[in-house]
């Protein structure tokens, strides 16, 4: 009877203990769910951190090309207005030519006129 009761108690013990043991499983599980939704969400913001990150350096890529394709185009510009530039020049310096010989004409002219 006494090793019935001894058993009985250490029964009633072993329940107690695994109650608590019980118990604070189930703190460690709670304290693991928040962990881990803590976890998503830092996971969630670092992902949305790269994908700002990745699309400010797509944007200054795609800045840098635009850039770059615009250098060409005023270099071509460049290029024209020079090549325009040269060809007014060689006009102006045919016309100032032509003013000349028009002018040394006309001065001919106008002394053969005075002869006449």
């Amino acid at each position: 009877l006494k090793a019935a009761e001894e058993m009985k108690a250490t029964l009633a013990v072993r329940s107690a203990e695994a109650e608590v043991l019980q118990q604070r499983n189930t703190q460690l599980e709670a304290q693991l769910a928040k962990l881990e939704a803590k976890a998503q969400t830092a996971e969630a913001g670092f992902q949305a951190q790269r994908e700002e990150w990745n699309f400010e350096r797509e944007k200054q890529h795609q800045t840098i090309l635009d850039g770059s394709k615009m250098q060409e185009r005023l270099r071509q510009e460049a290029r024209h207005l020079e090549n325009k530039n040269s060809e007014l020049t060689a006009a102006q310096s045919e016309l100032t030519r032509q003013i000349t010989q028009l002018r040394e004409r006309g001065s001919e002219e106008s002394g053969e006129a005075r002869r006449l």
